[in-house]
Order: C-alpha cells, then structure tokens, then sequence
C-alpha cells in the first residue's frame, strides 16, 4: 500500500532552498531542482509561493532572522556581562559550517550584483556590526573605538566564511573549525581594560 506524502509547508520550501543556497549558491534556488530534492511536484511549490523570486525573498528574510535576530536575542535573554556575551556571540554565530558557507554564498551573489540578495545582507551587516559595535561600547571603548573593534571582528568572521567556502579541505572538518575559532577569540575578545 502506497503512502501519500504530506503537502510540504512554505517552511519546507524555504528551508530546502537555503539547503540549496549552501550545496549550490544563489543561482542554485530552482523550483524544478528543490521540487525534485523534496521529492515532490512542482505544484505543491505554487501552492505556497507564485515565483522563484517569493521563495528566494522568504529564504532571505528567513535568513536574517535565524542568523541574526534570534542569535542576538538568546544572547540579551542570558544576561552575559559583555566579555561573555561577545565571545558566545563568535561560538553561536562564527563557527557552524552551515552558517559560514550559506553567509559566503550570499556574499558572492550580492557582490556580483544580484540586488534582491545585496539589499538584505547589507540589511545583514549593518544589524550584525551595530549589535557588535554595542558589545565593544559596553566594553568601555568609545563609539569610533567600538565601531572599529567591531568592524575588525567581523571582517575575521567573513573571511573565515569565505575561507570554509573556499577550503573545504582545510576547514571542512569541525576539528580544524575549532582550532581556527579559539585563534579567532584571542583576535576579537579585547584584553580586560585597566
């Protein structure tokens, strides 16, 4: 006896796509290619989304939330005083393979112009570096000092997306991921002020 599969969801939709943006790239997001890795028809997708470019806007702002609003608020809701908050935020955020190569992927299509991309990850950055530029300030830098921390911060963190994009050989492993985040941290987590 044959069984139906359940209709797939928007979430199942979005979720897949951004499996694709990791696996593939931006170009990658196809309704054909994420029909047939969910395994199912092509109308299930116009059930829930009327274009290709839906889907990709709804995997987008999917994507600033996961990556960026829900990160800052678990951090505020553990009342971390700003040392521990700000090296927590480089473990939550920095160091998962799947975060750092969806984040370079998007980089790559903004860079190369696509515009539906480039307005929410510039969206993206400026709410990551004003979060970490709030964390430096809390540190006792002033705000020039606070928002130049925080732009080194991360311009670490994307190089290090680009180098997991680039390097799968190199930092395809969780173990050298690792070891790269604890050289990371002594870069980013200033000394205790006098």
């Amino acid at each position: 006896m044959r069984v139906a599969k359940a209709r797939t969801t928007r979430i199942d939709w979005i979720d897949e796509a951004l499996r694709v943006i990791h696996d593939e790239g931006v170009d990658g997001v196809r309704v054909e290619s994420i029909a047939r890795r969910l395994k199912v028809s092509k109308g299930g997708f116009y059930y829930n989304f009327q274009t290709r470019d839906e889907l990709l806007s709804a995997a987008l702002v999917t994507w600033e939330e996961r990556s960026v609003a829900e990160v800052i608020n678990l951090l505020e809701r553990e009342e971390l005083p700003p040392r521990a908050r700000l090296e927590q935020l480089f473990d939550l955020a920095s160091w998962d393979q799947r975060v750092l190569r969806v984040d370079a992927a998007l980089a790559a299509a903004s860079l190369t112009g696509d515009t539906q991309v480039k307005v929410v990850y510039e969206r993206i950055h400026a709410r990551r570096l004003a979060y970490v530029a709030s964390i430096y300030a809390e540190l006792g830098y002033d705000e020039s000092e606070a928002e130049r921390w925080a732009r080194g911060a991360y311009a670490t963190w994307l190089g290090t997306a680009q180098l997991v994009a680039l390097d799968r050989e190199t930092f395809g492993s969780d173990v050298h991921l690792e070891r790269h985040r604890h050289q990371i941290r002594a870069i980013v987590v200033p000394p205790e002020r006098d």
